[in-house]
């Protein structure tokens, strides 16, 4: 692997104040009722969940060249005469959202309507359309809650056609529905790894790395994070990177542990460099350093901003802050915020959860646990109960109960390899607490790579030396501001 060169930091700022020179000519102020193409969640589930088929096509490029009323009724050509679940979702957080009329009253049509359909075509043997019914059966989104169906549904569709198979790994980890059995939850996402599902291979990877001795199996760990690495997956990049750096449980070697930093550069780059602006927004750490593409990335995505998209206001706002561009770099972070808040305004609800954690964290002024603040509070509910698990973290976990959240979104967390889900989860007492810490310190949880450097070695092969590069890494990274990125 060939390693990509850096510049210096002078190229941070140069971006920065690039991109703050775009916005300003942007004319960024907030508008009473700003012009928007599309909402974010519903442009993802088209992209992500919609097979290329007619009437989606046609749709998409119509709303990618700002006609969504166009767009819009080619998605409900979809749903109604094409018979496609997604189009019926789509629609209905369309109309959740103010972009199809009806309100909510007409979201609950077109969920029910997406449900009925997923039932039949699951029952005639499409295994997608079960995982889809399967993820709105264990939230209860149209349809009765049922946390063992839910289940079998997405486990079928794992094992019918390798999608779903993240989502069915973490429901038998956690215990959803049925017994605990990581074993089988790795084999599960081994299946979705050989369909080259990113998701999937990351998922085993970790399992197999920092899993119990019983799974624990590094060399295909490293292998399944490599293939993680190169279908996008820049946490398995990253990991990577440190695996060899440290030499954890591998010779170090600097040469191949900036080699997978290097592939989620590149990666970067061309995600940023071809336009493709939803994941360039996620991407800029690995550009921190190069300061054309960064600059490049930060024009783009503030262009997107200036045009009513609100991942490319998040993203500039973020790396704003974390250029560190003084007084003026926090004055224009927070007024290109406040453009993003306005183009969310109204779009919490049940069928958009992204949008309530986002206006919460706007709402609260940081982007770690649920702040104190009743609204932000509010809208952390409504997003974790649409089936947002980082919506259900950020709220206290005094609350879940009172609230009358799943008893298992903490678990599904920690399943789902997120370190703070753990964190909750933690039971100081128990025989594998220092393995566990060393779990979460692994996973980026800076605070338990110092509880379990000063506790006795457990039998995860991470010595107190790792432990303590680990805690170094993972505060750096934080500080930097780049880990706001990871949310």
């Amino acid at each position: 692997m060939t390693s990509v060169k850096r510049s210096g930091s002078k190229g941070w700022v140069r971006g920065a104040f690039t991109a703050l020179l775009l916005l300003a000519g942007g004319s960024l102020a907030v508008r009473a009722e700003p012009k928007v193409i599309l909402d974010d969640e519903i442009r993802a589930l088209l992209v992500t969940k919609l097979p290329p088929e007619e009437g989606h096509e046609q749709g998409l490029e119509l709303l990618k060249a700002g006609q969504w009323d166009d767009g819009l009724r080619e998605i409900e050509r979809g749903c109604r005469e094409l018979e496609q679940p997604s189009a019926c979702d789509a629609l209905a957080r369309s109309a959740a959202t103010g972009y199809v009329d009806g309100g909510l009253h007409a979201a609950e049509r077109w969920r029910a309507a997406g449900r009925r359909l997923e039932r039949s075509q699951c029952a005639d043997g499409d295994w997608f359309a079960c995982g889809l019914l399967g993820d709105a059966t264990l939230w209860g989104h149209g349809v009765r809650r049922d946390e063992r169906r839910a289940r079998q549904l997405i486990v079928q569709s794992c094992e019918g056609t390798g999608s779903w198979c993240a989502e069915a790994a973490s429901l038998v980890s956690a215990g959803v529905g049925g017994k605990a059995d990581e074993r089988r939850a790795v084999e599960l996402a081994e299946h979705g790894c050989t369909e080259i599902d990113g998701a999937s291979c990351a998922w085993a990877a970790y399992g197999r790395f920092i899993g119990t001795p019983a799974i624990r199996d590094r060399a295909a760990a490293l292998k399944q994070m490599g293939t993680a690495c190169e279908l996008g997956d820049r946490r398995a990049c990253r990991h990577l990177g440190l695996v060899y750096e440290l030499g954890i449980g591998v010779p170090p070697s600097l040469s191949e542990a900036q080699g997978w930093r290097d592939v989620a550069v590149k990666s970067a780059v061309r995600d940023c460099g071809g336009g493709h602006w939803r994941p360039c927004s996620e991407r800029l750490p690995e550009l921190r350093g190069l300061w054309l593409p960064l600059g490049n990335a930060l024009l783009g995505l503030g262009a997107e901003c200036v045009r009513g998209e609100v991942d490319g206001c998040l993203a500039v706002a973020k790396a704003v802050r974390v250029l560190r561009a003084g007084r003026v770099g926090d004055v224009a972070a927070a007024w290109i915020e406040r453009r993003a808040a306005g183009l969310m305004a109204g779009h919490c609800t049940p069928f958009t959860p992204l949008s309530c954690r986002r206006l919460a964290r706007l709402r609260s002024g940081h982007s770690g646990e649920g702040s104190g603040d009743a609204e932000a509070r509010e809208l952390l509910t409504v997003g974790c109960l649409g089936d947002d698990l980082s919506a259900c973290l950020d709220l206290p976990s005094s609350e879940h109960r009172a609230r009358r959240l799943p008893g298992w979104v903490v678990r599904l967390a920690c399943a789902g390899h997120d370190p703070r889900g753990c964190a909750l989860l933690a039971e100081p007492g128990s025989p594998d607490a220092v393995d566990a810490l060393i779990r979460r310190c692994f996973l980026g949880d800076a605070d338990a790579c110092a509880q379990a450097a000063r506790a006795e070695a457990g039998d995860m092969e991470l010595t107190a030396d790792h432990l303590h590069a680990l805690d170094r890494y993972w505060r750096e990274l934080s500080s930097s501001g780049w880990a706001a990125f990871d949310e």
